[in-house]
């Protein structure tokens, strides 16, 4: 059985190293994770420091401030810089906001639309009905077009009129554009005065 000195020993011996330091001793020997010291390590490849440590870092290799791009070693890629470069991140920062209010976040959505997170529930939908469908409209489902569901007015005067009902338009939208309906939540701006319950 060879002769073994606890690992704890070495590190004492090179001055209390961190326990992930892996150092040799002053004779040129390892310490084994079961606290032998291992001699004559064996292997292949080139692990010359000119090789994988020319600018003399001397440090951690996976640190990004110790990393060095070359010509074809990049730590961004070319989109990647673009995007930063666009601030995509600020631009989706810019669209949520707190709503003190409702005690939620609000979305903009860009097309007059806002979502209070976690409040309301909408459809993004296209209308094709040859006219625009005006906020405050109940609308149904009447097919697809693309990935998108299409709509149109539905009225309570038959069951296939109102069959197929997803909510409420909750901004004016044109034909043959797309747009949002309420399906949980509020829409707000509009006027019921004129209706009686």
């Amino acid at each position: 059985m060879p002769n073994t000195t606890p690992i704890e020993d070495v590190w004492a011996e090179k001055g209390n190293l961190a326990y992930n330091a892996i150092v040799a001793t002053a004779d040129g020997k390892y310490p084994a994770l079961d606290g032998s010291l291992i001699t004559n390590i064996a292997g292949s490849g080139d692990m010359n420091a000119s090789t994988y440590d020319p600018t003399t870092v001397a440090a951690d290799a996976f640190a990004m401030d110790n990393m060095v791009e070359g010509t074809d070693t990049k730590i961004l890629t070319a989109t990647e810089r673009t995007r930063l470069a666009e601030q995509a991140l600020t631009d989706v920062i810019d669209k949520l906001a707190w709503n003190a209010n409702d005690l939620t976040f609000d979305i903009d959505t860009g097309t007059d639309v806002v979502i209070q997170v976690g409040q309301e529930l909408l459809v993004k939908v296209r209308n094709v009905t040859g006219s625009t469908i005006l906020n405050g409209s109940v609308c149904r489902i009447t097919g697809a077009s693309g990935s998108r569901p299409t709509i149109e007015l539905a009225q309570a005067n038959t069951y296939a009129n109102i069959n197929g009902v997803v909510g409420i338009v909750t901004a004016d939208i044109l034909n043959n554009a797309v747009g949002f309906a309420t399906v949980h939540g509020i829409v707000r701006n509009l006027n019921t005065s004129a209706f009686t319950v």
